[in-house]
């Protein structure tokens, strides 16, 4: 089954927006609002913002009306298509998406109806069939049997959830949940596409205020490092969270008053450089 893309709200103002980072400048080391007026909206919540590999299509999500749905855009040419509620979104709670790493899959986090689950909220994941998005499918077992929300995936195809727990990626589906080792608190983590950091939210008592955005290394013998605050270019009083990266690498998008932001990875680079 295939559906066809329906407007959230009627757009009379909608911009015409060219290049692929849809006319934006792009951010340095302190993080700026991405696309306002467009993607980040007065009077709308975004947040988990994904992006395909070479910046020809978006997807974040939007809370209005208590609903949370998927936006969608797309590069057709050198302009951006009107933003419009994703094909396969609309009718349930749905967020968080993030692409896998052939930009052929996009897997989010809903509340809708799913036979067997023991959670609200699942992991369902669309898949891109000859330019189409299909009707969603249900990530089953082991992940209809508990709550998981938030994923991120991995270089190799593993799926990182909230609660920082990965499900491993095996030729006859996932293993899991497993706890990072050591374990680390965090919700909303976002995985480098080369698999080297794991970028999350988190209150400590050395942060800025609310929830801060951290990082945490990957050693070589394949356990994580404890978490490195961000620092002030991306966190500040209020709550930072929804961390996603760009599959190219070079972005690090966020959630914060309401908004998308964005900043260069240059700014993890340079924590991790700190710790190095």
């Amino acid at each position: 089954m295939m559906f066809v893309s329906w407007s959230l709200a009627q757009q009379d103002d909608f911009p015409f927006l060219r290049g692929p980072y849809l006319g934006q400048k792009l951010p340095g080391m302190t993080a700026v609002i991405f696309a306002a007026g467009f993607v980040s909206k007065r009077g709308f919540d975004e947040w988990g913002l994904a992006v395909n590999g070479d910046w020809t299509e978006i997807f974040f999500s939007r809370a209005e009306d208590d609903r949370a749905s998927i936006m969608h855009t797309e590069r057709l040419a050198d302009s951006w298509s009107e933003l419009k509620v994703a094909a396969f979104s609309g009718q349930n709670n749905d967020s968080h998406p993030v692409f896998s790493p052939d930009g052929l899959k996009l897997f989010f986090g809903s509340k809708r109806p799913c036979p067997g689950a023991k959670g609200e909220f699942n992991i369902w994941y669309s898949e891109k069939v000859n330019q189409i998005w299909n009707s969603p499918k249900s990530l089953g077992h082991p992940f209809i049997d508990q709550t998981v929300h938030a994923p991120s995936l991995s270089p190799d195809g593993d799926i990182y959830a909230s609660g920082l727990v990965v499900f491993l990626k095996k030729s006859s589906g996932y293993e899991g949940p497993i706890k990072l080792i050591p374990h680390i608190a965090g919700q909303q983590p976002a995985v480098s596409p080369d698999g080297s950091y794991i970028v999350f939210s988190k209150r400590e008592r050395d942060g800025f205020g609310g929830t801060d955005l951290y990082v945490s290394l990957k050693e070589s013998d394949g356990c994580w490092s404890l978490p490195l605050n961000l620092g002030k270019e991306i966190n500040t009083e209020y709550v930072e969270s929804s961390p996603t990266i760009s599959l190219d690498g070079r972005f690090l998008f966020f959630s914060r008053n309401g908004d998308i932001w964005w900043v260069s990875t240059g700014a993890i680079d340079k924590v991790r450089a700190h710790k190095e």
